[in-house]
């Protein structure tokens, strides 16, 4: 219902553009008709009478000294309409000497509109417009027309902190300025977003720093991709046991994810534990330290777990085999770029060609990295058995492949066979239904993507990722706030999720400052966010998103403080 409320008011304000325009079109017809009519006798009247109008009004110098302050803007205002920009520059100079007592917006729509005529020549610089322009604003402090025209001349000189404060506060004294910023805005806080960036990367050194685990990745192991894994079965299935492996997968069942690497190394010294546990606590360790970014700690754990194996006689070897695929899954699961997620696979296949995890993990890894193209040939490799997730993983590539190349027949026929696959299991799995609803809500068939959601949460209401994926579906923007919320708070540090809210706050202010409680409440959005981002991850596409944010924010805040908002 509101998309043809603004479809409708868009063709309004079209017919009402091009009303204007006819109508200035047949008022210069007008015009001419009568000049026309009025000199048929002299066959170069016309020619004379529209030179004289692009010559536009003569300057008796004489006079100018007479002239009131309001009349000689009126004089720079035609010299400027017809482009004599120096001379108008004079006159306009010359109302702002004029100028009196009780002639405030005067003096400012002088220096203004001054501003405005020296853009036109060479010779004058940035800092003399954007000096004009702050005069203006001196008499007028709530002149939209100038923070604009000042916003635009400090962009070119690279002020680019200045003019965003600018143009907020433009927006701010006039709302109707909201519609003009556009290009402005999106240009100059794309810059502040790096700048935002590398001061970030300095003062917080990311690289460096322990991250938060992010729940979706644990999700898709124990979901997703992982159907063989060794450790996966214990939480799924719910292993009992004592001692720090037991505790750790504790930990994950509750959510713990933080604490779980510290616990499961404690296999690596407990006494009186099984080298089953051992071994699998070493994997757990690996698992929660990349997934927190301590790659070089994983790393370390990785060689003790290889060093632990080989001390194994066959026989062990033999039996434990399946941990050993699992550190290779793993590797494949971790992979920043497609050469190693591609090299990890590799290697992997080479320890079992059938291990269905390989290749599911393998192509859940490559799209995330948007390499459709490796992912459609490894899942449709038949070295493997067919599981569900295998399958799933077989028609969302068959979609996402059909989207990238724009066959929209393949692509109807892809969400058919999905539709199909998910309702003819027997037991509809998480990942299933997640799956389907993203399908429908990216072909914007919401009440099914509602509907199917639905499903999902009866079966899991405790995952953050899933309240994310009903924000979107939303139908108002309290009911998005309401299901980001939730997300958040089963989940502090979802980065997309602290975004959206920090977004949605902002188009609440709309074209206003914003106020100190606003202002707070995003930053605070902004650094839960910040946490669990590494720089240059694959796995953050929002990283620029928030820094530009961020950029916005701190200018929104500037100009509020500047009208005591």
């Amino acid at each position: 219902m509101s998309t043809t409320g603004a479809g409708a008011s868009d063709v309004s304000r079209r017919v009402a553009i091009a009303a204007a325009v006819a109508a200035g079109a047949i008022g210069v017809g007008v015009g001419l008709y009568y000049l026309t009519r009025k000199s048929s006798d002299d066959p170069n009247a016309d020619k004379k009478k529209l030179e004289k109008l692009k010559a536009g009004p003569e300057v008796d110098n004489s006079k100018l000294a007479q002239m009131k302050s309001i009349e000689l803007k009126e004089l720079g205002n035609k010299l400027f309409s017809v482009k004599k920009y120096p001379k108008a520059i004079e006159i306009f100079t010359k109302a702002i000497e004029k100028c009196g007592e009780g002639e405030e917006e005067l003096l400012a729509v002088c220096f203004q509109n001054r501003a405005a005529a020296k853009e036109y020549l060479t010779g004058v610089s940035l800092e003399e417009i954007i000096d004009d322009c702050t005069k203006a604003l001196e008499h007028k402090p709530h002149y939209g027309k100038a923070y604009v025209r000042r916003a635009k001349n400090e962009q070119k000189n690279r002020q680019y902190r200045e003019a965003l404060v600018d143009i907020f506060a433009a927006t701010h004294v006039d709302p109707a300025l909201d519609n003009q910023i556009g290009d402005i805005l999106a240009q100059v806080s794309t810059i502040l977003a790096e700048v935002e960036k590398e001061e970030w990367i300095r003062s917080a050194n990311p690289q460096q720093q322990v991250t938060p685990v992010r729940h979706e990745r644990v999700y898709a192991w124990l979901h997703k991709i992982g159907e063989h894994d060794p450790i996966r079965v214990d939480i799924v299935e719910h292993a009992k046991g004592d001692g720090p492996y037991y505790n750790a997968l504790q930990l994950i069942r509750e959510r713990h994810y933080t604490s779980v690497a510290e616990c499961a190394a404690k296999c690596f010294t407990a006494e009186g534990i099984s080298i089953d546990e051992k071994l699998k606590g070493l994997l757990l360790t690996a698992r929660f330290q990349a997934l927190q970014n301590q790659r070089a700690l994983a790393e370390e754990i990785f060689s003790s777990f290889e060093k632990e194996f080989d001390l194994l006689i066959d026989l062990e070897k033999e039996r434990l085999s399946d941990l050993r695929k699992s550190k290779a899954s793993l590797l494949i699961e971790i992979g920043r770029n497609k050469d190693e997620v591609l090299g990890a696979f590799t290697k992997a296949i080479e320890l079992d060609k059938a291990y269905v995890d390989f290749y599911t993990t393998a192509t859940f890894r490559l799209t995330q990295l948007n390499d459709l193209t490796d992912a459609d040939v490894v899942i449709n490799k038949s070295d493997f058995e067919d599981t569900v997730n295998a399958k799933l993983a077989r028609h969302m590539l068959k979609i996402l492949v059909a989207v990238q190349s724009g066959d929209m027949a393949q692509v109807h026929n892809g969400i058919r066979g999905l539709e199909e696959f998910v309702n003819g299991l027997p037991e509809q799995t998480p990942y299933a239904l997640i799956l389907l609803a993203k399908i429908y809500a990216l072909f914007q068939n919401n009440e099914l993507a509602a509907e199917t959601l639905g499903k999902l949460m009866q079966i899991e209401s405790e995952e953050s990722s899933h309240y994310f994926d009903a924000s979107m579906l939303a139908s108002n923007e309290n009911e998005m706030m309401t299901r980001l919320e939730k997300c958040v708070a089963l989940e502090p540090n979802h980065a997309e999720a602290n975004l959206m809210l920090c977004s949605l706050k902002v188009n609440q202010v709309g074209p206003k400052a914003l106020t100190a409680k606003d202002y707070d409440f995003c930053t605070a959005c902004l650094d839960r966010a910040t946490r669990v981002i590494v720089p240059d991850s694959p796995d953050f596409p929002t990283v620029s998103s928030v820094f530009q944010m961020m950029a916005i924010l701190k200018a929104k805040r500037e100009a509020g403080v500047r009208f005591s908002v």
